[in-house]
């Protein structure tokens, strides 16, 4: 199960499944890779560029650290961490800061934040499922 979440996450499975169309630099979250992340349809759908900053890497510990780049709506870092604990559950976790960095995010205002609680129910959803081994 540690293992199934831990490369559905490296490998970009959850923000597929949480339903944006992935664009990345790298085929796994590693350091300074570039993902851009879309939302919606195109041409119209939400461009979401971030690059990755660090990994973590232990033993009962994966994942990974994005900032935000030029493009994004808000300024900020996001931290998605499995972890797998003693009694061998495995946890998933996402800790992230931001603000507004575009005028459409400054007026959404409570929608932005909203639209962020969204996707962060989305990507435990979507890790539910990956760590189950359900399709996407």
């Amino acid at each position: 199960v540690f293992e199934r979440a831990v490369d559905g996450l490296l490998g970009w499975e959850m923000h597929r499944r949480a339903g944006m169309a992935v664009t990345a630099s790298e085929p796994s979250a590693v350091p300074g890779a570039v993902v851009v992340l879309r939302w919606g349809i195109r041409p119209l759908g939400l461009l979401i560029p971030c690059r990755v900053v660090y990994r973590v890497e232990e033993p009962d510990r994966q994942g990974f650290a994005y900032g935000t780049l030029p493009g994004h709506p808000v300024r900020g870092e996001e931290l998605f961490v499995v972890r797998l604990r003693p009694d061998g559950e495995v946890r998933f976790a996402i800790a992230a800061f931001s603000l507004p960095a575009s005028l459409m995010a400054r007026l959404g205002g409570p929608a932005g934040r909203k639209v962020q609680a969204i996707f962060t129910d989305r990507y435990v959803r979507a890790m539910r499922r990956i760590a189950a081994g359900r399709p996407g």
